[in-house]
C-alpha cells in the first residue's frame, strides 16, 4: 500500500532508496538509544552451530517456520499474478485488496501472544498451521466474494504462529545458545518458505496453474500439526542463559 501511494510521485528505484534510508536511520537510532540487553550473545561458530543443529527439534522448528513463511511471504509474492491471470482482477484492484488483507494480521498478533501464554506454544503453532492450511487450500479453490473473505482471514490466522514460534525455537537449545538458535533458524526458514516456495508456485503456474501451486503450499502446511507432535521444547529451561 505504501509503494502504491509513493509511485504517484517517485520511481521504484527512488522508493527502494527511501526504504533503505529509513532502515539505516532506524538501525542507527536503535544502536544509540535502544534499551536491549547490554550483553553479547554466543557467536555463530562451527562448534555452536553443530550443537544447535544436532537437536532434531531445531530442524522441526525450521520446517514449521518455513511453512509459516511460505504461507505468508511465499504466497503473497505470487498473489497479484494469481488474481490477475486466474481470477479476473485488474492489477490495481488486486494490489489494493491484497495490500489491505495483510493488515488483518496486525490486530490478531496481540491476541496470539495472550493465547500462547494460556494454551501453550505447541498448541497454538499446530492450530494456526492447520487452519491456515485449510484457508490456503480454499484460496486456491474459491472465487468472487468468498475469495476476498478467505484472503483476509488467511494472514490473520497465520500471524498467530509467529509469537509462539519465536518463543518455541529459543527453547530447542540450551539457554546459552538461544542467540545462535534464533540467528540460524529463521533465515534458513525464510530461504525455504520465502525463497523456494514462490519458485515452486511459479513453476506450477507455468506447468499447470497458479491454483495448483497455492494448493500445494496449503498441503505442505497441513503437515505442520504432525511435525509439532514430534517437537521437544524446554528440556533446558531451568538452566541460565541469555
Amino acid at each position: 500500500m505504501i509503494v502504491a501511494t509513493l509511485l504517484q510521485w517517485f520511481t521504484w528505484r527512488t522508493i527502494l532508496l527511501i526504504w533503505a534510508g529509513i532502515a539505516l536511520i532506524t538501525a542507527f537510532v536503535y544502536t544509540m538509544k535502544g534499551k536491549g540487553g547490554a550483553f553479547p550473545g554466543k557467536e555463530i561458530t562451527i562448534k555452536n552451530a553443530k550443537e544447535v543443529g544436532s537437536n532434531p527439534s531445531f530442524w522441526i522448528m525450521v520446517l514449521l517456520f518455513a511453512m509459516a513463511v511460505g504461507g505468508n511471504a511465499g504466497i503473497f509474492a505470487m498473489l497479484p499474478l494469481f488474481f490477475v491471470t486466474e481470477r479476473g482482477f485488474d492489477l490495481t484492484s488486486a494490489n489494493i485488496i491484497i495490500g489491505l488483507s495483510q493488515l488483518s494480521g496486525i490486530l490478531f498478533v496481540f491476541l496470539a501472544g495472550w493465547l500462547t501464554d494460556r494454551v501453550g506454544q505447541k498448541t497454538v503453532m499446530a492450530a494456526t498451521l492447520f487452519f491456515t492450511a485449510i484457508l490456503t487450500i480454499l484460496l486456491a479453490v474459491v472465487k468472487g466474494k468468498m475469495l476476498v473473505i478467505v484472503l483476509f482471514l488467511q494472514p490473520a490466522v497465520l500471524s498467530a504462529f509467529f509469537p509462539a514460534g519465536f518463543a518455541a525455537i529459543s527453547r530447542t537449545a540450551l539457554p546459552a545458545l538461544r542467540s545462535v538458535t534464533n540467528s540460524l533458524g529463521p533465515p534458513l526458514s525464510f530461504l525455504l518458505g520465502g525463497g523456494l516456495m514462490p519458485v515452486i508456485i511459479g513453476y506450477m503456474a507455468e506447468s499447470y496453474s497458479f491454483s495448483s501451486g497455492i494448493l500445494l503450499a496449503g498441503c505442505f502446511m497441513m503437515m505442520g500439526p504432525l511435525c509439532v507432535f514430534f517437537l521437544r521444547l524446554g528440556e533446558s529451561d531451568e538452566l541460565d542463559g541469555c
